[in-house]
């Protein structure tokens, strides 16, 4: 409520929005070949859309079906019902009547149409010009093939067509066929012609190679055959002569063909079409005889009479004044029955009068004589034929006609007409017109049963038959009568039948169901088989199932077999109002009883007084079936059948709707297992519980399940829902629960280990959730370790690392190491000093004291965390101590350097072996060396027999003047421990790896008698530190030195290039004595101990992996 006591929401407001509806345009080119279905260019399916319940004139989309030239198409809908029949034209399925109607479960009651495209008929015609030889009429537009849209027509054979003589051109070219051609696409419909058919013109030349040959036979001229061979068809011979040109005064001539033929002129001949013909002609000659003529004179007689009578003109002839008696010739005139004759000579006088039989001419008093220019006295003879009178009877039969017919045709039984011997019977006079009655047709038959006029329906004229009064040999008419025979027409009775619609008939107009003849009555009809259930049948509008007999009406339809004007009936029907239907409920949640209705009209919708939507119950569906099994999805539209037996039972079963549960698993990402979405666990029906479901399958070690957001390993039972799944086996709208996962503690341990000692620095434990990331910086730790003099060895805790899935409640499941070692320093002993004094007694008297000094300083690694030296045992132990080295002395030869002799130091105890100071011999004395107690040496001359009294002054001067080195050896127990040695100034000097030489480079004031050689003054080789040189001839590798610590790299580096030169001994000697020369020997002796000592320190970080 709101401070004014009214309700904050007083109202709502529900608004219905009509849902966006598609319908499938699905064109069906399954009927078409290749070539017709690129002529259609249909999509194989379209769409139009619209609103739910919006009219069709709404719709959107593809709403044209496109009309195709040469094509019809229908359209369908879903039901199957026509749309649109064989139109040739567009059409716009907006046009279509009703709506974007659904069905009660959502879906459209016209969910598609079907566009289906027929190919209309096309005709390939001829048009075809004979030449006037082939005695045949031309021809225009004859159908010689079809076809329908889209499919060729096949090869048209038009070889009917040939006409010998002549060669056929087919659209101008020589062919005897039409080849295969597509079809066009002219709009035909459902016409049964084409209206523009293919056209093709045939035509026909004449050949050119025709022969004819013209030969003459007792010619009186002698003339030579004439010869042609190159003739065209249907053209006048030309022989080169004419039919004038035969003439021969006193002769007659004959022109015959090959067959005997006579003709009377050859200006006239043609060259014969047909190959096959033999025109050969022939013109033979024969003297003249003395003739008289015999004229038949017919101006008097009719044509018709002339050809009876069938006289020619003749002649008789013979010898010049020789009796008529040898006459040959016409010497017979002859008698022609029906007529008589009378001849008369040239004169005039009559020599036969009104004769009716033969006259002999030969019987004629009489000679061939002739007059004095050669023509006969008596040229010629004339005979007259006259026609008597005929009379022909006119019969009629009405023998086969019933009384009524004979009363409908009423006429006489005999009639006469009348004309002269052959006279046409256009003259004849009397009864000759024959009368026609209405409803029949007559034939009039001549006396020979030749029909002159069949099945007229017309009064007929006598007068216009063909023919005239012809008579027999005997004089007898040929036709003394006529006959005329009268036959009733048919008469038809027929229905025009109007069905009910659901009798699924078609209409029927103008059927035929009963037939007889003009002046028969028609039977009783019997129309049951038109008999519809449910309906009464009304004829006329009465209820009867007959047409009661009738009589003919006369309709006049000659000899058809249909009536043009026949006897119509009307059958109509009236539903019956009796029909029954039942609805019947099963399983109904509601129990309603059945619903019976009993007074149902046929073909009416049946209405049990509930609707479809009446029917829907929460959670459950239901089948609409009637007594066959046949379902349905509505009720609202069942019809009563018009057949009383059919049994109109609806039952509507309802079934629980399946229901169902389902689970969504989302499991961690770091599992990397495919998350479950919508799983059935369950399938049910509404009202049946759903049982516990068990998802400890789904656990993920690590973690805690959470079933709908709350700890659990299972579904607990619930209730179904009432979803209206239908007879779905899927429920659309399943009770669905979310299972996801919460990631438990976890903890790990960093422990920092003294590998030097064995013992644990530090634990560090960390904690966090199952596969998050163990957060810990261990470079921080090990720096700290390594300012207390530890170096790395290794870091077993990577970066990036996470918490795994073992639960951490007993042990620690993830420990990572951090091990260390001690580093080292280099430390210095005391140095100490070792003396030898050797005493050198020379035969002159003279004693000389040679002093030998040597220091000796010991070096070892100092462990940086204890402060203590490093146990010798455990230098080499590179997995305790770091840049350990092994214990070497540094000794320093202090001894003059004119003293030459080889000391030999322990490497290990500093222990010193002084060698004997090199004494010059003295000729003829041997040299005495007598060791003292105390390490001294005494050194002595005994004289031999040789000896001078007192040396020569030249061995004075080399004692004296020669510089002898003292040689100086430190001895190295084991090669492993490096011992430096130096002399202040000493060259070292190339000895084996156990022993380095010390020269000294001062001589010994003694005079001995020959010159003490020099020893070689060389450069050791530096040692290998990873079996790779870094010293020698092949150069230093500096890259191979990991780094420059103290700068001893460069040390070395700058030291390389000189001791390239010192490895050669020349050189080595020439620097020797320039050196000794300058007074700067010490600098090549501290050159060699520099370079000595850098190689040592380097050699040693190798060794321990620096």
């Amino acid at each position: 409520m709101n401070p004014a006591g009214k309700l904050v929401n007083d109202h709502f407001t529900v608004v219905y929005t009509p849902v966006k509806q598609t319908v499938a345009v699905d064109y069906d080119t399954s009927n078409l070949n290749e070539t017709q279905t690129s002529q259609v260019k249909a999509p194989t399916t379209a769409t139009i859309t619209g609103k739910t319940d919006a009219l069709n004139a709404t719709a959107a989309g593809d709403t044209t079906v496109k009309a195709v030239p040469g094509y019809t198409f229908t359209v369908t809908d879903a039901s199957g019902k026509p749309v649109v029949e064989n139109s040739e034209k567009n059409f716009d399925l907006t046009k279509v009547p009703g709506q974007f109607a659904v069905n009660a479960n959502e879906s459209l009651k016209n969910s598609s149409y079907n566009v289906v495209y027929t190919p209309e008929l096309q005709q390939q015609t001829v048009n075809v010009t004979f030449p006037a030889s082939a005695n045949r009429s031309n021809e225009t537009g004859t159908v010689v093939n079809k076809s329908v849209t889209g499919q060729n027509f096949t090869v048209t054979d038009l070889s009917s067509y040939n006409v010998d003589g002549y060669t056929m051109l087919v659209d101008g070219t020589p062919a005897t066929s039409i080849a295969a051609e597509a079809t066009d696409t002219t709009a035909n419909g459902l016409n049964k012609t084409d209206s523009k058919p293919q056209l093709h013109t045939v035509t026909f030349v004449a050949n050119t190679d025709q022969k004819a040959r013209l030969t003459f036979v007792n010619d009186p001229k002698q003339r030579d055959q004439i010869t042609k061979n190159d003739g065209e068809s249907d053209t006048t011979i030309n022989f080169g002569t004419t039919t004038a040109d035969l003439a021969v005064p006193g002769y007659s001539y004959v022109i015959t063909d090959a067959s005997g033929n006579t003709y009377k002129s050859i200006d006239d001949f043609v060259y014969k079409a047909k190959e096959a013909d033999l025109q050969d002609y022939t013109v033979t000659y024969t003297a003249e005889p003395v003739t008289v003529a015999v004229h038949f004179d017919t101006t008097m007689l009719t044509k018709e009479q002339q050809a009876t009578v069938n006289v020619t003109d003749g002649e008789i002839s013979g010898k010049t004044d020789a009796d008529y008696t040898t006459a040959q010739g016409q010497t017979t005139v002859p008698a022609v029955p029906g007529y008589t004759f009378t001849v008369t000579n040239a004169a005039g006088k009559a020599v036969a009068q009104n004769a009716t039989s033969d006259f002999d001419l030969t019987t004629v008093s009489g000679a061939f004589t002739v007059n004095p220019d050669g023509t006969p006295k008596n040229d010629h003879f004339t005979v007259v034929y006259t026609p008597v009178e005929q009379v022909v009877t006119v019969n009629t039969d009405t023998t086969g006609l019933n009384a009524t017919q004979k009363a409908q045709v009423n006429v006489p039984a005999t009639a006469t007409i009348t004309g002269k011997t052959d006279a046409l019977n256009t003259t004849a006079t009397g009864a000759t017109t024959v009368k026609a009655v209405p409803g029949y047709t007559f034939t009039v038959t001549d006396a020979a049963g030749h029909k002159m006029v069949e099945n007229s329906e017309a009064n007929f004229d006598l007068t216009t038959v063909p023919g005239q009064f012809a008579v027999n040999p005997d004089g007898t008419l040929q036709n003394p009568s006529y006959t005329v025979g009268y036959t009733p027409e048919v008469q038809q009775q027929t229905v025009n039948v109007t069905f009910p619609t659901s009798a699924n008939r078609a209409n029927e107009t103008g059927t035929v169901v009963n037939t007889t003849v003009t002046g028969q009555d028609f039977t009783a009809t019997d129309l049951s088989n038109y008999n519809v259930d449910g309906y009464t049948m009304l004829v006329d509008g009465v209820k009867t199932t007959t047409i009661k007999p009738e009589a003919t009406d006369t309709t006049a339809n000659g000899t058809s077999t249909t009536d043009g004007v026949p006897q119509v009936h009307n059958v109509t029907f009236v539903a019956n109002t009796d029909q029954k239907a039942t609805l019947t409920f099963v399983n109904d949640p509601k129990h309603r009883q059945p619903i019976v209705e009993t007074t149902g009209t046929s073909d009416t919708t049946i209405s049990f007084g509930t609707k479809t939507v009446d029917l829907a119950v929460p959670g459950y569906s239901y089948v609409i079936t009637d007594a066959a099994g046949k379902t349905y999805t509505s009720i609202d539209e069942f019809v009563y059948t018009a057949k009383e037996a059919d049994s109109q039972d609806y039952t509507v079963t309802y079934t629980p709707a399946v229901q169902q549960q389902t689970v969504t698993v989302t499991f961690p990402k770091a599992t990397a297992r495919p998350n479950i979405v919508g799983q059935v666990t369950q399938t049910s029906t509404t009202g049946v519980d759903f049982a516990t479901v068990d998802l400890t399958k789904y656990a993920v070690p690590g973690y805690t399940m959470l079933v709908d957001g709350r700890p659990a390993t299972s579904i607990a039972p619930e209730a179904t829902d009432t979803t209206p799944n239908g007879l779905a086996t899927v429920d659309n709208a399943p009770q669905g629960h979310h299972v996801t996962f919460v990631a438990n503690d976890a903890k790990a341990q960093i422990v920092v280990i003294d590998d030097t000692t064995g013992a644990t620095l530090r634990v560090d434990d960390v904690q966090g959730v199952t596969d998050g990331e163990v957060v810990y910086n261990s470079p921080a730790t090990i720096k700290r370790y390594e300012a207390m003099g530890y170096v790395l060895v290794s870091d077993g805790f990577i970066a990036g690392t996470h918490y795994d899935a073992i639960a951490d409640a007993t042990r620690d499941s993830q420990v990572f190491e951090i091990h260390l070692k001690h580093d080292t320093v280099d430390g210095t002993g005391k140095t100490q000093t070792i003396v030898r004094h050797t005493t050198i007694k020379t035969p002159d008297g003279k004693v000389v004291t040679v002093e030998q000094v040597v220091t000796v300083t010991p070096h070892f690694s100092v462990d940086r965390v204890t402060g203590e030296r490093v146990p010798d045992a455990a230098v080499t132990d590179k997995t305790k101590y770091a840049h350990a080295e092994m214990p070497w002395l540094e000794t320093h030869n202090r001894t003059a350097r004119t003293v030459v002799s080889e000391i030999k130091i322990n490497g290990q105890t500093g222990e010193t072996d002084f060698g004997d100071v090199q004494v010059a011999n003295v000729p003829g004395y041997k040299l005495v060396r007598t060791n003292e107690p105390n390490g001294d040496q005494v050194v002595t001359f005994v004289a031999t027999a040789t000896a001078p009294a007192t040396p020569h002054e030249s061995v004075k001067a080399s004692m004296t003047t020669e510089s002898t080195p003292t040689v100086v050896t430190v001895l190295q127990p084991t090669p492993s421990v490096p011992v430096v040695t130096s002399a202040a100034p000493a060259l070292v000097s190339q000895a084996p790896a156990s022993q380095a030489v010390i020269t000294s480079a001062s001589a010994v004031n003694v005079t001995p008698t020959t010159s003490a050689p020099l020893a070689p003054i060389t450069v050791p080789d530096v040692a290998v530190i990873h079996d790779t040189v870094v010293g020698g001839d092949e150069g230093l590798w500096i890259h191979e030195i990991p780094d420059d610590k103290d700068g001893d790299v460069s040390d070395l580096q700058n030291l390389h290039d000189t001791n390239v030169m010192t490895n050669d001994p020349y050189f080595v000697a020439l620097l020797f004595a320039t050196l000794v020369a300058a007074g700067m020997f010490g600098v090549l002796m501290a050159f060699y101990r520099r370079r000595e000592a850098t190689e040592r320190k380097l050699a040693a970080r190798r060794d321990d992996g620096d």
